[in-house]
């Protein structure tokens, strides 16, 4: 069981950056942290595909481009994670999510 806590911004990315600097792999800083491993890779593609701006944003944005990452999905353009990245989203929640009465 993973522990419920928030980490500051500064430590979010720190950990990031020592795991794309390949100081420690995803799994033990992951499993330092308390967090899930699958929780520490969305962080770091949430990281690499929109920056420090990952771990600023508040609440949940409606995304333009959401159809445009379905559609990508659908045609088999790319796995679910690797479109959230192309596309800005930062939960693949949200690809799944997509309300087509927008």
């Amino acid at each position: 069981m993973y522990k419920k806590h928030s980490l500051s911004v500064e430590k979010k990315i720190k950990y990031v950056r020592e795991y794309l600097d390949g100081k420690d792999s995803m799994r033990y800083i992951s499993s330092s942290m308390g967090i899930s491993a699958e929780s520490f890779r969305q962080w770091v593609r949430n990281y690499t595909s929109i920056g420090i701006k990952a771990f600023t944003m508040t609440g949940n944005k409606r995304y333009s481009k959401e159809l445009l990452a379905v559609k990508d999905y659908l045609s088999g353009l790319g796995f679910q994670g690797d479109i959230c990245a192309k596309y800005g989203i930062r939960s693949k929640t949200k690809l799944q999510k997509v309300d087509f009465n927008i």
